[in-house]
């Protein structure tokens, strides 16, 4: 119990800031439209798998973030044309399918 009482004591003293004035430290903010904050859920997921030079095609203006969405897109890979779908659900990607233009056509 008396470790307990020092650690309640040496939090309480912790300050919150630098003295003189607010943090300093930035925060990038996020999109506040659901569409906006959808497109880049979508193009930090197909970035982060190795896509470049991408298109979404779903108009995005009146969808809100908190509903299932599905995202049509084209993108490219390896210089190789990509086209598929993104499902975006409760604002994170759930599942990206995506195929090459070759693999669409016999």
């Amino acid at each position: 119990r008396e470790a307990t009482g020092d650690v309640r004591t040496a939090v309480v003293q912790i300050p919150s800031g630098p003295p003189g004035g607010p943090s300093a430290v930035a925060v990038a903010p996020l999109p506040e439209a659901g569409g906006a904050r959808i497109a880049a859920l979508v193009e930090s997921r197909l970035l982060q798998l190795g896509y470049g030079n991408l298109q979404i095609l779903t108009d995005l203006a009146d969808v809100r973030a908190d509903r299932d969405v599905e995202v049509q897109v084209e993108c490219e890979r390896n210089s190789m044309p990509v086209k598929g779908r993104v499902l975006v659900r409760n604002g994170a990607v759930r599942d990206v399918a995506l195929q090459t233009v070759a693999q669409m056509f016999p």
